[in-house]
C-alpha cells in the first residue's frame, strides 16, 4: 500500500519548471485516483515559497506536496548562501502539517549558464528528505538551454512519478 492513498490530494508547487510540468502532473495524479492540486509561478525562488507555503497547505489541504524549486535560486545563491537554511524550514512547515514531501531538483544545466547550479543543488540535497534528481534525467531543451520542451516537461513529470512509485509513496492503480 502505499504511504499516500489515492483518493489524497497532491500539490505540485515551484517556478516556471512546475508550470512545465503541471499539465503531465494533472493528468498522471487524476489517472491515478488522486485529486491534483498546482500552485507554480514562473520565476520565483524559495523565498516567496516560504511564504506562500502555509496558505497553500490550509487552502488545499494536500496528503503530498510536490516542489520544483532551486534553478532560479541559484541564480539569486549570493541570497541562498546567506540563508542556506531557508530550504529546511520550508521542509520543515511542511512536515509539521502532516504532509509528505518530495522535491525535484534542478536539471543538469551547465555551469556556464547558471554559475552556481552544483552549489545551490548540494545544499537542497542537504536540506530535503526525499529528493528526485533531475540532474541525472536527460530532458528535451527549449531554446534558452534551462526550460525543457513540452514534451521534456512531460517525460521528466513521467519519471518523478515513476519514480514516487518506485519509493511507495504514490499507488500507479487508482483503489
Amino acid at each position: 500500500m502505499p504511504q499516500i492513498l489515492p483518493g489524497s490530494v497532491v500539490m505540485l508547487v515551484g517556478d516556471s519548471l512546475a508550470v512545465g510540468m503541471q499539465d503531465r502532473f494533472k493528468s498522471l495524479a487524476t489517472a491515478n485516483g488522486y485529486v491534483p492540486a498546482i500552485h507554480a509561478v514562473n520565476g520565483t525562488s524559495i523565498f516567496q515559497w516560504s511564504d506562500w507555503v502555509k496558505k497553500d497547505l490550509a487552502l488545499h489541504r494536500p496528503s503530498l506536496m510536490i516542489v520544483s524549486l532551486g534553478t532560479n535560486d541559484a541564480v539569486i545563491y549570493d541570497k541562498v548562501g546567506r540563508n542556506p537554511g531557508v530550504y529546511r524550514k520550508f521542509v520543515e512547515i511542511v512536515e509539521a502539517s502532516g504532509v509528505k514531501i518530495v522535491w525535484i531538483g534542478p536539471p543538469n544545466i551547465s555551469r556556464t549558464r547558471i554559475p552556481k547550479i552544483e552549489e545551490t543543488r548540494k545544499i537542497i540535497k542537504e536540506s530535503v528528505p526525499l529528493l528526485f534528481e533531475s540532474e541525472r534525467y536527460e530532458t528535451p531543451r527549449g531554446g534558452d538551454g534551462v526550460h525543457s520542451s513540452m514534451i521534456g516537461y512531460s517525460k521528466w513529470m513521467e519519471s518523478v512519478w515513476a519514480w514516487m512509485i518506485s519509493k511507495n509513496i504514490v499507488s500507479d492503480i487508482p483503489q
